[in-house]
């Protein structure tokens, strides 16, 4: 139904359009193309996505309503903007969809300011400025990220606040933080980057605890704090030891981080050359002595864990180990 009716919008056959001062079918029209970008969407469709939502900002810009300050048809754009972002992401034209979220910002940003309490604004705004610091990520602009996140975490705060328990302002929080603590180190920020890190493990949800201390450890490797990733593998042995933790996925998750620590003392050419061969091995028996523990606790039956072992990259250097093929027999 939303794509017969948006290629009736597109093609203004509905009856009525424009005839209202913008208020009623071309609200609809628009709104319908904008349903009909999200369906497409998620078809993976991104061409037609785009081509859907471009059309609802025209319909938009035609009316009496265009370059008015009234707050609904404000909103309305920009969340059309917001949904052009998404289209264009899919196609990898992250320029072009930094300038939507601009577009996107400069609506949102007066709004929120005239109506501070408007729940809606304030969680569009945010999500922006989340969005924002997601694509300098993606053009490794880190430092241009944190500042993104830094303007949207203190929006996602103000909601929780005011909307105590809702999920969808919870998560965002919770990956802004992250994202930010990723850039932070990233961009060589430690104090705030650690900092953001400890922030995101107190608010996180359970069920994302295992998975978020496997990456604050493999990002500190990643970005060359291999001691420190080391003792959170070391820490999330411990739980495992101490039976609060999934013995398979976070003992393999801690494999996976000594491996990565082991690959970043490699690279460190501040180590003279037979400490840091020494160093690289103590990290690989680290991981050899978990896969050794999880082979004979028949935990590596997971073919997600088999196909990991044997193909994934950053498993290469434990692959390379002279052990590692008698381990898994």
């Amino acid at each position: 139904v939303l794509l017969v009716l948006g290629e009736l919008a597109r093609r203004r056959e509905l009856p009525g359009v424009g005839s209202d001062g913008g208020l009623g079918w071309s609200h609809k029209l628009a709104s319908t193309l904008g349903n009909m970008a999200t369906v497409y969407y998620m078809q993976q469709d991104m061409n037609q996505a785009e081509d859907a939502i471009r059309d609802s900002i025209a319909i938009r810009k035609e009316t009496p309503l265009a370059g008015t300050t009234i707050p609904q048809y404000q909103y309305a754009l920009a969340g059309d903007y917001f949904t052009l972002k998404n289209a264009l992401l899919g196609q990898r034209q992250i320029p072009d969809a930094e300038q939507a979220l601009d577009h996107a910002a400069e609506i949102m940003e007066p709004l929120v300011a005239q109506f501070p309490d408007n729940v809606p604004y304030h969680l569009l705004l945010a999500k922006v400025y989340y969005a924002r610091g997601r694509t300098s990520m993606f053009g490794q602009r880190y430092p241009d990220s944190v500042s993104w996140f830094d303007l949207a975490i203190p929006l996602l705060e103000h909601l929780a606040s005011r909307v105590p328990g809702d999920v969808q302002i919870a998560l965002i929080l919770q990956h802004a933080c992250e994202l930010r603590g990723e850039s932070g180190l990233r961009s060589g920020d430690d104090q705030a980057g650690l900092a953001d890190w400890d922030r995101v493990m107190e608010i996180a949800r359970p069920q994302d605890l295992g998975r978020l201390r496997f990456s604050r450890a493999a990002i500190n490797a990643e970005t060359g704090r291999y001691q420190r990733a080391v003792e959170l593998a070391d820490q999330m042995v411990e739980l495992v030891h101490q039976g609060t933790d999934d013995p398979s996925s976070t003992t393999f998750s801690a494999i996976r981080v000594y491996v990565l620590a082991a690959d970043a003392v490699a690279v460190d050419e501040s180590i003279p050359d037979e400490r840091r061969t020494a160093q690289v091995n103590r990290y690989l028996e680290r991981a050899l002595t978990l896969l050794r523990s999880m082979s004979a606790n028949g935990l590596l039956e997971s073919p997600e864990i088999q196909q990991f072992l044997s193909t994934g990259e950053e498993m290469r250097r434990l692959r390379e180990h002279p052990e590692f093929r008698s381990v898994l027999r």
